[in-house]
């Protein structure tokens, strides 16, 4: 087990102790993750590599603009990737922070939405599969889709991006797609 996990479990169970006397909404979700070849961001690919996800998010505030809503959202998660690389296997343990911005075109929280993520992530190693991270510490990028249906549960398709944002060379990155299942309580 790497650090990463216990890292994000304690994030996750201190946001979830500070946010619960407050009121707010909250979310639970989980993925099942596949790595991106090097069509997207990413300099290698990563295709063979699967995984799973688990995030916990907390609902900070909405807002509506010219009949849309826009929420933005706080998320703590943890991400596992595996992948053969050299006649083994490589693991990949990600533990992230980042703020979200969730939008539904129509003027209901219900139906189809997008969303954009931004935050920062601990990568547990400098390398996977070949890719030189330079770094533990990286940026994380998510663009999102899905659909929310009435009673809470949702289900989104979502890109991740994970690089150094070119504050050090090299800048390769790590690009994986998930779908996700989400429930509000």
């Amino acid at each position: 087990m790497s650090r990463s996990l216990p890292l994000a479990l304690l994030i996750m169970l201190t946001a979830g102790h500070a946010f619960a006397d407050s009121g707010g909404r909250f979310e639970v979700s989980t993925a099942g993750l596949k790595g991106l070849g090097q069509t997207a961001i990413q300099s290698k690919s990563i295709a063979d590599s699967s995984g799973w996800g688990a995030s916990l998010a907390y609902h900070i505030k909405d807002v509506n603009l010219r009949n849309c809503w826009w929420q933005l959202w706080t998320q703590v998660s943890y991400s596992e990737l595996r992948g053969e690389h050299h006649d083994g296997t490589e693991a990949q343990d990600i533990a992230e922070i980042k703020a979200v911005m969730r939008w539904y075109p129509d003027n209901s929280f219900n139906g189809y939405f997008a969303e954009f993520g931004l935050g920062g992530a601990h990568l547990s190693n400098t390398e996977y599969n070949g890719i030189p991270l330079d770094t533990n510490l990286n940026f994380a990028v998510q663009f999102s889709g899905g659909y929310r249906w009435g009673n809470g549960l949702m289900f989104s398709l979502r890109y991740s991006h994970f690089s150094n944002a070119f504050t050090n060379e090299p800048n390769p990155g790590l690009d994986f797609a998930g779908a996700n299942l989400h429930f509000s309580f």
